[in-house]
């Protein structure tokens, strides 16, 4: 009887959530000016899995030049179409106009910064070459410490209102990285809420596309957009829960043979990417060398 009521519950969930429970597809972004003129760098953020990256950006922008901006990117509340973050994106640096750009992949933000530099590179690197900041980022769905059939999940189960709100239970509960004494207690607190109230569509969409992806075709001949090419993560990389950092790197090495890998020493690996809760280290990592 209770296994019969269970199996209702996910029905119905799922049923409202495929037709009427956050079923936007569009990505959201929000432009950080630079705090002064001209706008020499921007830099922006692709946020990892069930991340926000327009919180992160403020997060890390007290720590950025003051001629840098940033743009943050939110994905969708169902869905990762890197075709519409391309050309928000675009029409973004566009409106600052920078002399550089960096894209700062986090985790997954890293397979997502890959797709907007195969289309960076079709419209002819319009602002220069670029230089790519890969933080914990998988190669791809293999470099995943996570069984593939939890990922292929994503791609056929939707969720709705009562799955997303067992979630925010879950995660509520969850431990969190010991922040910086620097880090702002108000962005943290947004950067739980909005990892736990994300919804169960945004979690199972995001995970079909970590599934699903590929590197672009013909993604060797990126590097002609490249300028340089950063891979981050923190000590004892073998810790960390989610992703192989050592295969991810050998993976994107086979793309990008100058990839410099540079090491976080107060960032635990069984943290995974504490950049709101420590956000001066990560900026600190990658800011001079791009």
């Amino acid at each position: 009887m209770v296994a019969a009521v269970l199996i209702s519950l996910v029905c119905l969930d799922d049923f409202v959530g495929t037709f009427s429970y956050r079923t936007g597809t569009k990505a959201r972004i929000e432009v950080i000016p630079a705090r002064d003129q001209p706008t020499q760098r921007a830099i922006v953020i692709l946020p990892g899995y069930m991340m926000s990256g327009t919180i992160v950006a403020k997060a890390f922008s007290p720590f950025v030049s003051k001629h840098d901006a940033l743009i943050g990117v939110d994905y969708a509340a169902r869905g990762v179409n890197t075709e519409d973050i391309y050309q928000q994106v675009l029409k973004a640096l566009y409106s600052v106009r920078p002399s550089r750009v960096v894209l700062f992949g986090a985790s997954m933000g890293g397979m997502v910064a890959m797709d907007l530099l195969a289309n960076y590179e079709e419209d002819g690197a319009p602002f220069g070459k670029v230089s790519i900041v890969f933080d914990t980022a998988p190669a791809g769905s293999s470099d995943i410490k996570r069984p593939p059939w939890l990922l292929d999940v994503g791609c056929w189960y939707r969720g709705g209102p009562i799955s997303s709100s067992i979630w925010a239970v879950i995660s509520s509960a969850m431990s969190q990285p010991t922040p910086e004494s620097i880090a702002n207690p108000g962005l943290m607190a947004a950067a739980r809420h909005s990892g736990a109230w994300v919804g169960m569509p945004a979690i199972t969409t995001e995970a079909c596309f970590i599934r699903r992806f590929s590197q672009p075709i013909g993604a060797v001949n990126l590097r002609r957009s490249i300028r340089q090419v950063l891979y981050l993560h923190g000590s004892q990389p073998q810790d960390d829960p989610l992703v192989d950092i050592d295969s991810s790197i050998k993976r994107l090495r086979t793309f990008f043979p100058d990839l410099r890998v540079v090491t976080i020493p107060r960032r635990l690996g069984q943290w995974h990417l504490p950049l709101v809760e420590r956000p001066q280290e990560a900026v600190l990592a990658f800011i001079a060398a791009t």
